[in-house]
């Protein structure tokens, strides 16, 4: 991920942010060392992963607002169907072929 685009520094989204910090975090470097191999500028990041947890947007692992779902045994050769019920009678299902 480079900081520039053509020589001009480039402008990342909160997103954007938040998914280098993360990677920064899981990386086991120093934010040095992460921002040094990534081409960010380390004031940068510094500025960002701050604004962010000024504004209660930079989000701990565990805190995540996804869920990993591993099946309980091998799919691969097995039909399978999952049924999400959303509320307001919207239900989302999905099957293997």
């Amino acid at each position: 991920m480079n900081d520039t685009n053509n020589g001009e520094r480039r402008r990342r989204s909160t997103t954007e942010w938040r998914q280098l910090i993360t990677a920064q975090t899981n990386s086991g470097l120093s934010q040095r060392e992460f921002c040094a191999r990534e081409s960010i500028p380390l004031g940068s990041f510094c500025n960002a992963k701050h604004r962010l947890q000024a504004n209660g947007s930079a989000r701990a692992e565990s805190q995540s607002d996804f869920v990993s779902l591993l099946p309980l045994h091998d799919t691969s050769t097995s039909e399978w169907e999952i049924e999400l019920s959303v509320g307001s009678g919207v239900t989302i299902r999905v099957r293997s072929s």
